[in-house]
């Protein structure tokens, strides 16, 4: 029986890292990325929170078809999981950066295409009319269909989903699967949107916007439940990755193996499995860029307690 779920949400901070990491233990299946899943709690969303369809709109992946139709969000669900499929395949390439490697991978998906669509067609038939209420049944039922086929195939314990952005959907989640569990992984907003701008995923100016909001969406979500909700820095799990990781497999009531799964993880990737270098500096921003950084989001890297922008100009 799939215990409490599990979802592990953060940018461009290591969740990658986290995963592969918690997949290497006995009593847990990762499941990673499933974009597909995050349009179809965002429809959820905006059902409930109407006002913010335009929001909403600008994130939806693919941008076309546009909109909230049932069609719409169909289309790019089935878009999404066909995407994931080709990266798990290599078909397509991951969109991460070279020196990424890991022992799962950068996405984890184990049932097939087909298995997807059938499921997802079910999804459909289940959202007849686009009401609230369906709909979050109807997403409640997809997640633990592919939840379970993927814990089937992959033949460990109860899974755990990391997808960046679904975490800030908690409230949906809640609706569709009863009580979750929320992990975010933190990290220094310069060296999240210096890391992001060098792999063309945006301008400073959204880069910096998007690292902002995701945290404080996911912590408003979790606000009214905040014993499931656990919060880590990235530079924690790299620095002392052992400690943490018992930290994270408490809070999923997993037996704690951190220095077994740490072991292993150095095994397979060598030495510069926790690779420490990259925590400082500006990331290669410049004098312009660090100050779009600050106006944006400098308030919360100060709150973080990470390094300001005026100390690497």
């Amino acid at each position: 029986m799939q215990d409490i779920p599990v979802f592990i949400g953060g940018f461009r901070s290591g969740t990658t890292l986290l995963i592969n990491l918690l997949g290497l233990h006995p009593q847990i299946t990762p499941w990673f990325e499933t974009r597909d899943l995050c349009e179809a709690v965002r429809w959820q969303h905006v059902l409930r929170h109407p006002q913010q369809a335009l929001f909403e709109n600008a994130y939806c992946a693919p941008a076309e078809p546009a909109g909230f139709t049932l069609d719409a969000v169909y289309h790019r669900v089935l878009l999404q999981l066909r995407d994931t499929q080709a990266r798990v395949s290599g078909a397509r390439a991951s969109g991460k950066a070279m020196h990424e490697r890991y022992p799962l991978g950068n996405d984890y998906v184990r049932y097939s295409q087909a298995e997807a669509e059938a499921a997802v067609d079910e999804w459909r038939a289940g959202c007849t009319g686009s009401d609230l209420a369906r709909v979050a049944a109807a997403n409640g039922a997809l997640i633990r269909r592919l939840g379970a086929r993927q814990q089937q195939v992959h033949g460990a314990g109860a899974w755990i989903n990391k997808t960046p952005e679904i975490t800030r959907f908690a409230p949906e989640l809640r609706a569709a699967l009863g009580r979750c569990r929320m992990i975010y992984v933190v990290r220094d907003g310069i060296q999240v949107v210096a890391s992001g701008f060098k792999l063309g995923w945006g301008s400073v100016e959204a880069l910096a916007f998007n690292w902002k909001g995701l945290l404080e969406r996911t912590r408003a979500a979790m606000q009214q439940c905040p014993d499931d909700y656990l919060e880590l820095r990235y530079e924690e799990l790299v620095r002392e990755p052992a400690m943490t990781l018992d930290r994270v497999l408490n809070f999923c009531e997993r037996e704690e193996q951190g220095s077994a799964l740490v072991r292993t993880f150095t095994a397979s990737e060598g030495e510069s499995a926790f690779d420490t270098s990259r925590l400082q500096g500006s990331g290669g921003l410049d004098a312009a860029q660090l100050g779009i950084f600050a106006a944006v989001a400098g308030d919360m890297q100060a709150a973080l307690g990470y390094p300001s922008t005026a100390r690497l100009r």
